[in-house]
């Protein structure tokens, strides 16, 4: 029979939580508990800087009405002075005041409405203005396609903004989702409302939603495991300025070109694809190449597709896909977003 051998075991005051070799496990260093993927901001797969309805940081998205918005949501990791803690937010400006906006917002939609439903969570971040602005935040448990009317969850949480970064948090308990009708795709989402038909410059940092009434410190995951999480929703493949780069290998045949793509990770569902030009893709074969009229995705599922490119190379014939020689970088986004 083995030995079980500690430096010590107690009781930290009179809870029930163990102390071995002089750490306590508590709430705070357990891994797991930021239910916000990407809320260091440390992931940008598509790009550092978005002016339209759409995607920015992996993960966020940002959108709004009105007439005459002029949005530049980009990745900030400027200021020095906040390294060892953190380095890296999101900016979020209107550079230009709208008119007629009644919703301006940045959003995270957190995979499963069942997740945290029927309890207690706290939200935690940073964030401050380059002048006052009021920033709110709302919850929502959207049932997904053919599910229940979705559910708004308002904490009446709302802060005039400074110029100096001020740690934020606040406590709601989720409503039961009991006797409603789960669809497809279906979501928790966190939203940060903005100001409406206004300017302004706001920075956001370390948003964390967990179990529990207590704000914990910020969870830091591995850059490569934050990586991974949000592969599972978007991959970007890119040619990052080089010319010729590949994609992968495959067969030609009357018309066309077609290579087997595999994803990093397994994604949430099967992606569609969006490529950044359609003819600045060649299939590169031993004697030559043929430039691409179109390319798309097809026979896709949620671990790999084929790529196909409209050419006219030999048939049968061995190739690499890759972009062509012209400057520029050339992406593809798989998106299995919500």
């Amino acid at each position: 029979m083995a030995d079980l051998n500690v430096n010590s075991i107690g009781d930290a005051s009179g809870g029930n939580t163990a102390t071995i070799n002089s750490f306590t496990p508590t709430v705070s260093n357990m891994a797991g508990r930021n239910r916000i993927i990407n809320g260091n901001f440390d992931i940008w797969q598509r790009g550092t800087s978005f002016s339209g309805i759409s995607y920015t940081a992996d993960r966020w998205y940002q959108t709004w009405n009105g007439a005459g918005t002029t949005r530049a949501t980009s990745y900030q990791n400027s200021d020095q002075s906040l390294w060892g803690d953190f380095s890296r937010f999101a900016r979020v400006a209107n550079t230009a005041a709208p008119t007629g906006q009644t919703f301006n917002k940045f959003v995270q939609r957190i995979e499963y409405v069942t997740t945290l439903a029927d309890k207690t969570i706290t939200v935690s971040f940073k964030a401050k203005s380059s002048s006052a602005s009021t920033l709110s935040v709302t919850l929502e448990q959207n049932f997904g396609s053919g599910g229940s009317t979705a559910v708004t969850v308002d904490p009446s949480f709302s802060e005039v903004l400074t110029s100096d970064w001020v740690d934020y948090s606040f406590t709601v308990t989720l409503p039961s989702i009991s006797g409603k009708t789960v669809g497809s795709s279906h979501y928790l989402e966190l939203t940060f409302n903005l100001p409406l038909n206004s300017t302004f410059e706001i920075d956001i940092a370390q948003v964390q939603l967990e179990a529990g009434s207590v704000a914990t410190p910020f969870e830091h995951r591995h850059y490569g495991t934050e990586l991974q999480l949000c592969q599972r929703y978007t991959h970007v493949w890119s040619s990052y300025g080089q010319s010729y780069r590949w994609v992968g290998s495959g067969f030609t045949y009357s018309g066309g070109a077609s290579i087997q793509y595999r994803f990093p990770v397994i994604m949430r569902a099967s992606p569609t694809a969006t490529f950044s030009e359609q003819n600045k893709w060649i299939a590169d074969y031993y004697s030559g190449n043929s430039t691409s009229t179109g390319i798309n995705i097809s026979y896709g599922t949620n671990e790999q597709c084929r790529i196909n490119a409209t050419c006219s190379p030999p048939v049968n014939y061995p190739f690499m896909l890759a972009n062509n020689g012209d400057a520029g970088t050339r992406t593809i986004i798989f998106s299995a977003e919500l």
